[in-house]
């Protein structure tokens, strides 16, 4: 037996040959699936008032601290900007 070939579906088939040097081949081949299905959403996104207490509030050393973080940044920015255009 020197080659074989198979179509395993619509869409699959392979191929197996020995060659002269002993060395075994095997190549499968597909062809690709070309269906389009239009689909629609169907979640519905409603927000919906949890009541409760409120948790996660940051102290006023964090928010301190993420206001000043944000002063250096825009700090940094307008320094470059003015280095850069001088």
């Amino acid at each position: 037996m020197k080659a074989f070939e198979e179509q395993k579906g619509r869409r699959m088939e392979s191929s197996l040959s020995l060659d002269s040097g002993g060395v075994l081949e095997y190549h499968a081949n597909s062809r690709p699936d070309t269906i389009y299905v239009q689909g629609k959403d169907s979640i519905i996104y409603q927000p919906v008032e949890v009541p409760g207490p409120v948790t996660n509030v940051l102290t006023w050393w964090q928010e301190l601290w993420i206001r000043l973080g944000k002063l250096l940044v825009v700090g940094i920015a307008i320094r470059y900007i003015i280095r850069r255009f001088k």
